[in-house]
């Protein structure tokens, strides 16, 4: 029995050694014109933004393709307006905001700038926009 199992994996083996490899391909016969189109994401737009207390209320600009329909949502991003350096955004516009306003609540006191970026889908974003005016929340 093994030596009938050992001749079976010899000849398996020879058998591979020896096969040629294999090639293939395919064509399409025809003529004609193809084109494929694209859409370009747009740039965030600049926000207007509403210092009340605590909560900054930023407005902005909606955001259309060159060939037509609109961004579905938008990210919001605030700066140390002194530093420059990011901050982590707070509850109301956190995440991708799918209107043309949010308000953050609660925001620390400080001089803050923020900026749009247009987003679509998971992971598409566009070129973000320019900084806001500051906003300046006091104690």
């Amino acid at each position: 029995m093994k030596r009938a199992a050992s001749l079976l994996a010899a000849a398996v083996a020879l058998g591979l050694a020896l096969a040629s490899p294999g090639a293939g391909s395919w064509s399409v016969p025809g003529t004609g014109t193809g084109a494929v189109a694209a859409k370009a994401m747009p740039p965030g737009s600049v926000p207007d933004v509403t210092v009340s207390s605590h909560d900054v209320t930023l407005t902005w600009a909606a955001g259309s393709f060159a060939g037509g329909g609109s961004v579905s949502a938008y990210v919001v991003t605030r700066y140390d307006a002194v530093t420059g350096i990011v901050q982590t955004t707070l509850a109301g516009c956190a995440g991708k905001v799918a209107a043309l306003s949010c308000t953050e609540q609660s925001v620390p006191t400080g001089t803050w700038t923020y900026t749009i970026t247009p987003a679509s889908g998971d992971h598409w974003l566009g070129a973000e926009g320019a900084k806001s005016l500051p906003a300046v929340v006091l104690i």
